[in-house]
């Protein structure tokens, strides 16, 4: 191959690309390797003290090349900078990045679902969106729930739900060997952006509570309640209909809202959204302090 030279390498005597001829082999440009190389990316074999100019083995000629294609592929200049350094292996990098992608896809394709379901869900009426149920009364009864607490954001609320009704799934599964059933979160009235997000399930079994678990009695009263089935995006449709409806009643909300998650058995998901209404005998939830048989508090996550 013919390639313009400068000088010889120290280690081997091999030839030293330039700056130039590195950017015609791999494809990028003469600007793209000074920033690689400012980046702690792509350092090269020797830089001129007088002149400044940069050179590079022949063997990062090919570094340059797959540095390009990865920069292509969407991995971050941070993972490139681990992978030079030795600090990340090659094949964790790409599985890092495939994560990303991963969840990158799954956010878009519900992008996609939550047009879809708006497209196809536009009000009927005055009276709320058609993709709501109807808002009926319904009435809470005492239920003691294995639950956990988790540090929230509302703008990543749904995800965060997940996780925690998963992490709560697995040390019922890990300390009992089954999984509650009636999953279920308790959101605060007022959106914040940041909040404390409480799930809960049925307590798989009698028994001591599971390490990092609450005991926690949901209290029985008086609600209303509509049911959403559709993406989770849209769960603010049923907390309109539900509150709006409160409201138009003169009803007084008891200050959080509980969401039951049902039983999947079509192609969306389906939400109970329950509004507990204040009475003069129940307005509020407690939570019960349990001990494991070790005599340790178990208390809020």
């Amino acid at each position: 191959m013919n390639r313009p030279l400068a000088g010889e390498g120290e280690a081997d005597r091999s030839p030293l690309w330039t700056i130039g001829a590195v950017a015609r082999s791999s494809r990028l440009t003469v600007a793209a390797l000074r920033h690689y190389h400012e980046a702690g990316v792509l350092v090269p074999a020797r830089v001129d003290p007088l002149t400044r100019y940069r050179y590079y083995t022949e063997g990062q000629v090919s570094d340059a090349l797959r540095i390009g294609l990865l920069r292509q592929a969407g991995i971050p200049l941070d993972d490139l900078r681990a992978l030079a350094q030795g600090r990340l292996g090659f094949v964790e990098a790409l599985g890092r990045q495939r994560d990303r992608l991963q969840r990158e896809i799954g956010a878009r394709r519900r992008a996609l679902a939550l047009l879809d379901a708006l497209e196809s869900g536009e009000p009927s009426s005055s009276e709320g969106p058609a993709l709501v149920g109807r808002v009926v009364d319904a009435h809470l009864h005492v239920e003691e729930v294995d639950s956990l607490w988790v540090d929230a954001g509302w703008d990543t609320v749904a995800a965060a739900t997940h996780r925690a009704l998963t992490r709560l799934a697995l040390a019922q599964r890990r300390a009992v060997g089954t999984v509650g059933g009636n999953p279920g979160a308790i959101f605060p009235l007022e959106p914040a952006d940041r909040f404390e997000l409480r799930v809960f399930r049925a307590s798989a079994a009698p028994g001591p509570v599971p390490p990092g678990v609450t005991r926690y009695r949901l209290a029985a009263g008086a609600a209303r309640a509509a049911e959403l089935c559709a993406d989770h995006a849209l769960l603010s449709l049923a907390y309109r209909a539900v509150l709006t409806e409160a409201q138009r009643r003169g009803l007084v909300p008891a200050g959080e809202v509980i969401e039951r998650y049902l039983p999947v058995t079509g192609p969306t998901p389906c939400t109970r959204i329950l509004l507990p209404l204040a009475t003069t005998t129940t307005a509020t939830r407690t939570a019960t302090t349990t001990t494991t048989t070790t005599g340790t508090s178990v208390g809020p996550t």
